[in-house]
């Protein structure tokens, strides 16, 4: 989505720092027996990942009495659209390809 005289301008900027392009946290699978089963199973879960210029793309994810739940978070910075259309596109691929 940067392209690539994005990454260039970004990789300058992190050059002999700390730096990272993004963050995925996968919180796992909870398809336990003991909370699919009760009124548990119906809770939904929203994350939010780290959104700063350093961290301009955050991904995270869960799979919850299985129902999987997907949080994208995109830094403004990094976007010549809104991030929410950004995210939105990301979002719809990510869900061509799961669901085929």
């Amino acid at each position: 989505w940067v392209g690539l005289k994005g990454m260039k301008k970004l990789a300058e900027i992190g050059t002999g720092h700390s730096f990272w392009a993004g963050s995925f946290s996968d919180l796992g699978v909870w398809n336990r027996e003991d909370l699919c089963h009760t009124s548990l199973k119906d809770r939904h879960w929203v994350m939010a990942p780290p959104g700063t210029l350093a961290y301009p793309i955050g991904v995270t994810t869960i799979e919850w009495c299985g129902h999987r739940t997907l949080t994208l978070k995109i830094h403004p910075g990094i976007c010549d659209e809104s991030p929410q259309e950004v995210a939105q596109k990301i979002l719809s691929e990510f869900k061509k390809l799961t669901l085929g």
